[in-house]
């Protein structure tokens, strides 16, 4: 079947403080399991081939989109293709996928258009039933969803027929939203296709210094492992890939990083796992093949980490074996908050392994949210009193988040039932506001939008003033790698020094 994958443009905001520009590692491997089952696949990485493109969007003040426009995306869509596949992860840019998709759909109308991501897998019945230029979802891990779909397309099944012979598929069938078996995890993660990076414009994101974490240089995405074995009540992982956690091998691991190394001259590598370290034996003996394995190298994990598997040994290891960031994910700082988001950490365990971290050389960033449903004022306050003690200890960085209903999680399930969320592009747009500095809105009866917004705010401040008073050396440092130097280490300093070149590109 002739098969075109698009990665669509991103929309951003001058004050956002997350990137959105990445090199899609999903449809990559997406990609190369379509091409392992026979198919004819055309790659179409809007962000990527338009990384220095940036459009005002009309139907939504204040945002920019990056990428390729509309009809540069459609030019670039093979004569005969047969089906189209677009990745919408986030809920947040639901409101300006939509209106690619009806865009492509018009374009396009005898093409089937299938889409996958978190977004998709929280809310099928929802997209199916409001958007009729979506033909399919794909919910879930997707690469034997989305095989199977092209299979059975491909020989011209129609209705049961076709469904019958999928998993983790919903589409309509005689008007009707229809779902098939449900997604069975895959296992043998080792034995899922390498991303097919050659598809991509991947050269221009490593060249340009586009990394989900730090800026360490020459950067590529990996994973390896899928999946998280926790519960979090704020999370969408249940939904999308069930509690299990599944890891591959470390020489396989090895061998990937081998290659990109030779192909592509990269000098770190970004870890895309949800939750990389779960067993200590795996990320020791990972850690030891890397000394020996490879030439040296940095790797971070960008995404948040537990603390039970990294004591003083294994930040040790880490650090030796090229390691140089890590993000925890403490949430919370107080016992009662964390058991009503299931958040299984004890926070004790969590600080002795940051001061591990750190006094082995490593980066340390923390994540905590701010306004959960039930969170009461007083509980806040023992996170304040939580985040001082990780500035006491040497942690280099906190992200602070108001806490926001993401589509697919338990809370979010919660909130719809009690009516406090009404789906629509209201809601949708409120989703955005996480990552833009100074936006809030509230989904807590004791804490109003502005409370909330101040006390995120707060606890950033507090949380660096302490840590620059504690050791002002920071200070200058960070002043000095942002302006002079721009090698940001921190990621504080990558979160800065992007915002300055927004907010230059907002000006010119």
């Amino acid at each position: 079947m002739k098969i075109t994958l698009i990665q669509p443009p991103s929309v951003t905001h001058p004050k956002s403080i997350t990137s959105d520009a990445l090199p899609p590692i999903g449809l990559a491997y997406i990609s190369a399991s379509l091409k392992s089952a026979g198919h004819h696949v055309h790659f179409v990485d809007s962000v990527g081939e338009g990384l220095k493109q940036f459009g005002e969007i009309p139907s939504w003040p204040g945002m920019v989109s990056r990428g390729l426009s509309f009809s540069e995306v459609f030019e670039r869509i093979p004569e005969g293709t047969e089906m189209i596949g677009v990745s919408c992860q986030f809920s947040a840019t639901w409101p300006y996928n939509h209106q690619f998709l009806d865009a492509l759909r018009d374009a396009f109308p005898g093409v089937f258009i299938v889409i996958g991501g978190e977004h998709v897998t929280a809310l099928p019945e929802y997209i199916l039933t409001n958007h009729p230029s979506v033909d399919f979802c794909v919910l879930g891990e997707g690469e034997n969803s989305i095989v199977e779909l092209a299979n059975g397309l491909e020989r011209g099944l129609q209705g049961e027929e076709l469904f019958d012979g999928l998993t983790g598929v919903a589409g309509r069938m005689d008007g009707e939203v229809k779902f098939s078996k449900p997604n069975v995890r895959i296992k043998d993660v080792d034995e899922i296709p390498e991303p097919d990076w050659e598809s991509v414009p991947l050269m221009r994101y490593i060249d340009s210094g586009y990394s989900h974490g730090v800026d360490l240089g020459r950067s590529m995405p990996i994973m390896a492992s899928r999946g998280c074995p926790y519960q979090c009540t704020f999370c969408s992982n249940p939904l999308m890939y069930t509690p299990r956690w599944f890891v591959r091998k470390p020489e396989f691991v090895i061998e990937e990083m081998k290659k990109y190394i030779e192909r592509y001259q990269v000098t770190n590598f970004d870890f895309y796992d949800l939750t990389a370290i779960v067993k200590r034996d795996w990320i020791v003996e990972f850690s030891k093949m890397v000394i020996r394995d490879l030439p040296p190298i940095t790797w971070q994990l960008p995404s948040g980490t537990r603390s039970e598997a990294i004591d003083a040994e294994v930040s040790r290891l880490m650090y030796e074996s090229g390691c140089r960031n890590v993000n925890y994910a403490p949430e919370s700082g107080n016992v009662e908050v964390l058991e009503m988001i299931k958040k299984k950490v004890k926070i004790s365990t969590m600080l002795d392994s940051m001061r591990s971290a750190y006094k082995n050389g490593l980066e340390v960033k923390s994540n905590i949210i701010i306004g959960f449903p039930k969170e009461q004022k007083r509980q806040l306050f023992q996170t304040f009193g939580f985040t001082a003690r990780m500035a006491w200890i040497g942690v280099h960085d906190i992200s602070a988040f108001p806490f926001s209903p993401y589509p697919g999680s338990e809370l979010f399930a919660q909130l719809l039932a009690e009516k406090k969320i009404e789906l629509g592009e209201e809601y949708f747009r409120s989703l955005m506001s996480v990552s833009i500095i100074g936006k809030s809105e509230s989904a807590n009866d004791e804490m109003s939008d502005r409370y909330i917004r101040t006390m995120t705010n707060l606890l950033m401040a507090w949380f660096y003033g302490l840590s620059f008073l504690f050791r002002p050396i920071r200070a200058w440092n960070m002043v000095y790698r942002i302006l002079i130097t721009r090698r940001p280490k921190t990621r504080l300093e990558n979160a800065l020094a992007a915002l300055l070149e927004k907010n230059s590109r907002a000006t010119a």
